[in-house]
């Protein structure tokens, strides 16, 4: 498996992205995923997509707090 991944701050914003590519046994594709969040202070909005090595896509969003 080899992998690439990044992130960028923008103000409050964060964006992140990686793609990777995974010649195991039942990954046939090159996997590639992108995230973002943003700062509400105290919490942050979450939340991302991704399509995995095997041609599923999946994506997430929620709340993060930091006690």
């Amino acid at each position: 498996k080899i992998a690439l991944n990044g992130s960028a701050t923008f103000g409050a914003t964060t964006v992140s992205a990686f793609v990777a590519k995974d010649d195991s046994v039942g990954a046939t594709d090159t996997a590639f995923g992108l995230g973002a969040s943003y700062d509400l202070g105290g919490a942050s909005v979450v939340g991302g997509v991704e399509r995995g090595s095997t041609g599923n896509t999946r994506a997430d969003l929620g709340v993060s707090f930091s006690f």
